[in-house]
C-alpha cells in the first residue's frame, strides 16, 4: 500500500520546470506500444492529449491494463492528473478504458477489478471516476 500511495503522490504532482514533455516519434506501432508501456500513467494521458488520434487505441489498452493490474493507482492518477480537468478530454479518457476493458485480462482479474470498482463507497475519494469507468464498461460488455 506503500508503494501505492507514493506513486500516487509522485504522479499528481503539478508539473514542474525540470519536467519534460514526452511524445513518441516511431515509425513500427508495435514500437509505439512497447514505448508505452514503459510510461508512467501520466505520461501516456500527455501523449493522448497531443495526439492526432493516431494511437489513442493503444493509449486506452495501455491504461485499461493498468486499471486492471493496479486499480487504486491508476484511479489515483486519472482523478488528480491535471489533463483530466478538461470534461471533454476526461469524457474521451473514461470512455476509452470502458471501451478496452471487456478485452483486457482474465475473467478472474476482471471479476476483482468489477468488484473493486463496485465496492468503492460514495463518499470515497474516487467514488466518481469508478463509477463513470464503471458505467461505460459495462454499457461496452452489453453491446458486444
Amino acid at each position: 500500500m506503500l508503494a501505492s500511495l507514493s506513486a500516487c503522490a509522485t504522479n499528481s504532482l503539478p508539473s514542474s520546470s525540470t519536467e519534460s514533455s514526452v511524445s513518441i516519434s516511431v515509425s513500427n506501432p508495435q514500437d509505439f506500444l512497447s514505448e508505452l508501456e514503459d510510461m508512467e500513467t501520466s505520461q501516456i494521458l500527455e501523449e493522448l492529449k497531443i495526439s492526432d488520434g493516431g494511437y489513442t487505441e493503444d493509449c486506452f489498452s495501455v491504461l485499461s491494463k493498468r486499471l486492471v493490474e493496479f486499480p487504486e493507482d491508476t484511479l489515483c492518477i486519472l482523478n488528480h492528473n491535471k489533463l483530466m480537468a478538461d470534461t471533454d478530454f476526461e469524457a474521451l479518457v473514461i470512455t476509452g478504458i470502458g471501451a478496452e476493458l471487456p478485452y483486457i485480462g482474465a475473467a478472474e482479474e476482471k471479476d476483482t477489478l468489477y468488484k473493486y470498482l463496485k465496492s468503492i463507497s460514495t463518499d470515497e475519494e474516487y467514488a466518481e471516476i469508478a463509477s463513470r469507468i464503471l458505467d461505460e464498461w459495462l454499457s461496452e460488455s452489453d453491446g458486444s
